[in-house]
């Protein structure tokens, strides 16, 4: 014989032997395979941390009247330029001082022109 055959002879018959031990050896089975059909899908990948977020400059807001804010015209974290306008004050107090304003004035002008009849007709008595 050859010796190439000699050691295919030799090579198959260890590839045997393996295969029977292996097959042939106790140990655990085989752990279940679940198959599935291949898709296409993205990936979204999310991370959830715990932190805090601090601006770098902060500013003092005041409004030039007091009142009940009834609207806000911004959302925390926003840009502002400077002169615009952050929220709505309620007006109901400011409208009622307006007209009282507006009736005392109306009463100071009555009373100034009955006051001046006053005069005038003084002025006719004393002649």
């Amino acid at each position: 014989m050859n010796l190439y055959r000699v050691a295919r002879f030799v090579l198959i018959g260890l590839i045997e032997i393996g295969i029977v031990e292996s097959a042939t050896a106790q140990g655990p089975p085989p752990a279940p395979v679940r198959a599935e059909a291949v898709t296409q899908q993205e990936i979204v990948e999310a991370r959830m941390v715990t932190g805090e977020i601090r601006s770098l400059r902060d500013a003092k807001v005041a409004s030039q009247e007091a009142g009940v804010v009834t609207e806000l015209l911004i959302e925390v974290g926003m840009r502002v330029e400077a002169g615009q306008v952050l929220a709505r004050l309620d007006s109901d107090r400011l409208r009622l001082e307006h007209d009282s304003l507006v009736a005392q004035k109306s009463m100071a002008q009555a009373t100034v022109q009955e006051e001046e009849a006053s005069v005038d007709r003084w002025a006719l008595e004393v002649k």
